[in-house]
């Protein structure tokens, strides 16, 4: 659960120099000079008592002392410290929800301080100002006050003011979901305030620091944040801020699945908001106390809870903390499956998002609306909704690209599962080409995880039956915040629109649902194939009888998406789980990398059971549409398995069709083919003697030599470069000559580390590891290549969690626009011999300009399949003649027909 941290409640009942409207703003030194006489000490004692009844609290006591006090003060003309009581007038009125009243006094106060030049009071009012809107969820009024008062703490010189300020902007762009900003804000007010020693400060930072962290998925983090928040406030003795504390730490327990210690932790702070009095700190931990009931099946004791909760936000005036509220208690109504019920508690907390500015919160009440919908049997309505909630995840997203990569990919882990629940919608309803944009805006995040690519997002469109539906509610939206505003005491009209536009909203529903069926009945894909996925189309279509598939990956069931040339789509769902997939690509890998008989037997069995699920469903329309060669846009674990490898009980997949991989279809270049030999420069940088940790690989300068010729007197090679092998391998070898190169050859030791941004490597000839992200950083040097080839690449494979994203994560560094247009890469470490073998027969049918570069890898692999001795009998088959010599493969390739010696080598991009 998402909560609001705001100073204004946390610092209630402190009695610290931050009071919980604001900044308590101090007695100025020129008070000394007043004449000493009976009623200005009478007003001075009123004051400090109504000081300590608001800090205890008592705000009704405060009141009438503060009240007092300002008679005196301003029966005495003591204009400055009639501006200190009208201040605190106004932070006990919002103490007791009186915004409008509040605001009046601030007013009030600001004019003195004005008036008197006081700027530091200026300063105290203007931030108690920004915290009562912030409070209201006016984030922009909110954002413009405490902008004020921190560039007068700025113009003063006066370091211990910024930390406030600077804190509470923090939280107004955390409320928006502006995660960087925030972050950003945050940590400059955590460095003041431990520079300054503002010990208080500091935690209820630290605690901030720690809700964000908590918001971006990076739980670890939060709890850390959370605990240095609550042991500053246990030693200073701040029980406010203890109760604070305490209750964030449970949401972290929660999120983690850890219902017991979540109770425990809420408990402790709602009995400490209570010891103390304090109404409005009562709310998170009630509503928090609900969700864990809820979790755990007790709904009506959730239920009560979250009512407990929404009454004080009400009488608190809290949009936030109403809206989260609202949204729980929909999903109490959903889990009892009254439907009408939770619908109605959405669309309230969706106005009051809206209201707020809160995209975050929109886009979960946005899903969770979707979701009542498809139990209603009202798909088509729910994708509209999801749409929109995808949408707005989008305009975070981009937002997050400035944060450190780790809390980008904890994020979207947050917000994946909108994602794929549309896909899997739109699956159901055929609707294939939108399901493939939305698979896209996946496959990008994924790059962008790894090598901070600016690739361009996309945004979700609206088919044109969908825009009445999204403009009706959208009005229905903009109504409900007008009326929100001013409820219960709004003009009768705007009651009779609201009602009007909801009998609106309805007819356009019903009309919408009549339209998709009469579409349905004649059409189940509802756009024209070149407005949509334009990309896929282009691979498909640049070489006759092609297939681009999608296998979508969902926990309980996998998706088959396929588009082939012309426009034709399909889709076809497969009754097989996630983790029923999961286990058997890891026992297909398992089972490989072993050679017994024993082995390969139940090899064969495991792939022709992965082939039931990921071919056999499609081979109907495979051989419809003449099929030849296959695309595969590869997701989740599906990404660990060389799908030529995938056997039907008579022959692998390899036998039948060219087969090659894309990352994404919007990033895949189908325009260019390697030019003849005599125009295409290599360069090929190679490992051949042991380092410590890593074997030798002695026939890598073979591999080399056969594929390289450095000079026209060379008798070897077929490409025209410059080799490096050894200590010359080096980093700045590669950056000093790639940029002339059109194919770019290693052969060493590498490893792609699952999940882990930044760890992936290749080893150079010094034993030096090189980042992939710093190789991929070389854009303009990267800019002429055609092919890479990575040939002793290793990716690991730790157990059925991964997901594969760092397969491609490792490609999109040397993929996209103005990089290489195609890499080959190997999906496990492989016998130096084999792929010695095979990279010298590949580059030998490529160099003959006949095949294009994914039919000369089948080719090559189908002669190490076909246990051919040499490469003139597979050349003899395809018609095709050499001028040149190659190097047969020595005894220590016999056996090379084992999957387990060509399977590993996958063509990513273009393969032509």
């Amino acid at each position: 659960m998402r909560l609001s941290w705001k100073w204004l409640w946390l610092l209630v009942a402190l009695g610290l120099p931050l009071a919980p409207g604001g900044l308590t703003m101090p007695l100025p030194a020129i008070a000394q000079t007043v004449p000493n006489n009976a009623r200005l000490e009478e007003a001075d004692r009123l004051l400090e008592l109504g000081r300590q009844q608001y800090r205890a609290n008592q705000f009704r006591e405060a009141l009438q002392s503060y009240q007092a006090a300002l008679e005196l003060y301003q029966a005495l003309g003591n204009r400055l410290r009639e501006a200190i009581s009208l201040n605190d007038l106004g932070d006990v009125n919002v103490s007791l929800g009186n915004y409008s009243v509040a605001f009046n006094y601030y007013e009030q106060s600001l004019g003195i301080a004005r008036e008197m030049g006081d700027r530091q009071g200026e300063a105290t009012v203007l931030s108690n100002i920004g915290s009562a809107n912030d409070a209201l969820g006016n984030y922009p009024e909110a954002l413009d006050y405490y902008q004020q008062s921190l560039g007068i703490a700025r113009d003063r010189g006066n370091r211990a003011g910024e930390s406030a300020p600077l804190a509470n902007i923090g939280g107004v762009h955390q409320a928006l979901g502006n995660y960087p900003a925030a972050l950003d804000y945050y940590q400059q007010s955590l460095a003041t305030a431990q520079e300054m020693g503002q010990r208080t400060e500091e935690a209820m930072i630290l605690n901030k620091m720690g809700s964000l962290h908590q918001a971006l998925g990076s739980y670890p983090q939060a709890l850390g944040y959370h605990q240095q928040s609550l042991v500053i406030h246990q030693e200073l003795g701040n029980r406010a801020g203890v109760a604070q504390s305490l209750n964030s730490i449970g949401t972290v327990y929660q999120a983690l699945g850890s219902h017991p210690q979540a109770l425990d932790y809420y408990q402790q702070s709602l009995v400490i908001h209570r010891e103390i009095g304090d109404r409005a700190g009562e709310r998170s931990p009630l509503s928090n106390i609900g969700s864990v009931y809820q979790s755990l099946g007790n709904y009506p004791e959730a239920l009560d809870y979250y009512q407990q909760s929404l009454v004080i936000a009400q009488e608190m005036e809290d949009p936030e903390g109403a809206s989260i509220i609202l949204n729980n208690i929909g999903s109490i109504h959903q889990s009892r499956e009254n439907y009408p019920e939770s619908l109605n508690y959405y669309q309230q907390s969706l106005v009051l998002t809206q209201e707020i500015g809160d995209r975050a919160g929109k886009a979960v009440t946005l899903n969770n609306i979707a979701v009542v919908l498809r139990y209603l049997n009202q798909p088509e309505l729910a994708i509209v909704f999801l749409k929109e909630a995808v949408n707005t995840y989008e305009t975070i997203r981009i937002d997050n690209r400035v944060l450190d990569q780790a809390l980008q990919d904890s994020y979207t882990d947050t917000v994946v599962d909108t994602y794929r629940s549309l896909t899997d919608l739109l699956l159901d309803q055929g609707r294939i080409l939108e399901a493939q944009q939305v698979l896209e805006l996946l496959k990008v995040e994924e790059l962008r995880q790894f090598t901070r690519a600016s690739y361009a997002s996309g945004t979700l469109t609206y088919d044109p039956v969908e825009q009445p539906v999204v403009e009706a509610h959208g009005s229905l939206i903009a109504l409900g915040v007008t009326i929100s505003e001013c409820d219960p005491n709004c003009p009768q009209p705007l009651y009779d629109q609201q009602m009007a536009l909801e009998r609106q909203y309805d007819q356009t529903v019903a009309s919408f649902e009549q339209t998709v069926r009469q579409r349905r009945a004649s059409d189940r894909v509802f756009y024209d194939p070149t407005s949509l996925s334009s990309d896929a189309l282009d691979l498909v279509n640049a070489q006759p009888g092609t297939v681009l598939i999608y296998p979508v990956v969902l926990e309980d069931r996998l998706w088959l998406l396929w588009t082939a040339t012309g426009g034709v789509v399909g889709s076809v769902e497969v009754a097989v789980s996630q983790a029923e997939l999961s286990r058997a690509v890891v026992r297909f890998r398992e089972l490989l990398e072993r050679q017994d008989a024993q082995a390969y037997d139940e090899f064969k069995v495991v792939s022709q059971q992965l082939y039931g699920w990921l071919i056999a469903p499609l081979e109907a329309e495979l051989e419809k549409n003449r099929i030849r060669q296959l695309i595969f846009a590869q997701d989740h674990t599906t990404r660990y398995l060389p799908m030529a490898a995938l056997y039907d009980g008579s022959q692998y997949l390899l036998e039948r069709y060219t087969i090659s991989t894309v990352l994404s279809a919007a990033l895949t270049d189908t325009q260019g083919r390697l030019g003849d030999v005599a125009s295409v420069s290599a360069l090929g940088l190679g490992l051949t003697q042991p380092i410590p940790g890593f074997n030798a690989l002695p026939n890598v300068a073979q591999e080399l030599r056969e594929a390289i010729r450095e000079s026209n007197n060379d008798d070897r090679g077929i490409f025209p470069g410059q080799i490096f092998l050894d200590e010359a391998f080096t980093f700045d070898a590669l950056s000093q000559n790639v940029r002339w190169a059109n194919i770019l050859h290693i052969a060493t030791h590498a490893e792609f580390v699952p999940s882990t941004q930044g760890e992936s490597y290749i080893l150079s000839g010094t034993g030096q590891r090189l980042a992939l992200a710093d190789i991929g950083a070389l854009d303009a040097q990267l800019r002429n290549l055609h092919l890479v080839i990575l040939s002793a690449c290793e990716t690991a494979l730790g157990g059925s969690a991964l997901d594969g994203t760092e397969i491609a994560g490792v490609s999109s560094y040397f993929l996209g626009r103005n990089k290489a247009e195609t890499v080959m890469a190997t999906l496990w470490q492989v016998d130096d011999a084999g792929t010695s073998l095979l990279m010298q027969r590949f580059y030998a049918l490529l160099s003959t300009g006949e095949l294009t570069k994914a039919e000369a890898l089948r080719q090559a692999q189908l002669s190490l399949l076909k246990g051919e001795a040499s490469l003139d009998n597979r050349m003899d088959t395809l018609g095709i003649r050499r001028g040149f010599e190659l190097a047969e493969p020595e005894e220590s390739s016999v056996g090379l027909a084992h999957p387990y010696y060509w399977a590993p080598f996958i063509l990513i991009g273009n393969g032509l």
